[in-house]
């Protein structure tokens, strides 16, 4: 396929489908600079094209590139659309203690239980901890360590200060190993 992706940006330097697709494909087979190169350059191509710079991050993290990962993947909130609408900030690693933190868990059950064990960091901060997960994960969240309160995705929220998404967390924290909690 990448002979098929060269063919087509031979024709039409400017094809960001193509680079797009060289990157994804270079990503599977582990040729990390490749990937990170068509990634990029795809991203130049087309800077607004969202789904590309959200898909150029999932490609740095499987490079080991949290940095620069975590940052570009940001993008799936532009390309999605945000799930959260709210008055309250958007938590940047500012101090939390006393406050009231709402952390959305992201994705599918997988992902959502990961970051679940993460509660605990911000409550021994002094924070109160409320999560938001699917529906089916209720009865599991309310026995995680540091969960003040749990929400269902659609239901209503209790007051808080401050919010973020919990896929989110490794970019403000610093990486999933800097994050405090189990090694992932």
């Amino acid at each position: 396929a990448c002979d098929y992706f060269h063919r087509s940006l031979a024709l039409d330097p400017d094809y960001a489908q193509a680079a797009h697709d060289l990157s994804i494909s270079y990503s599977q087979m582990a040729r990390h600079e490749d990937a990170i190169f068509w990634g990029e350059a795809c991203c130049k191509m087309l800077p607004q094209w969202d789904f590309a710079r959200m898909d150029l991050g999932i490609v740095r993290l499987n490079a080991g590139d949290e940095a620069n990962g975590w940052e570009d993947y940001e993008s799936r909130h532009r390309a999605h659309g945000p799930v959260i609408h709210s008055k309250q900030p958007r938590w940047e690693g500012e101090p939390l203690s006393g406050k009231r933190i709402y952390l959305y868990m992201e994705q599918g059950f997988g992902d959502q239980i990961q970051y679940l064990r993460y509660a605990k960091r911000f409550s021994d901060e002094g924070a109160r901890v409320l999560v938001g997960v699917h529906p089916k994960l209720r009865r599991y969240a309310r026995l995680q360590a540091g969960i003040s309160e749990v929400y269902e995705y659609a239901g209503p929220i209790n007051d808080y200060d401050t919010w973020q998404y919990s896929i989110s967390l490794p970019r403000v924290l610093g990486g999933v190993r800097t994050m405090g909690g189990p090694s992932s």
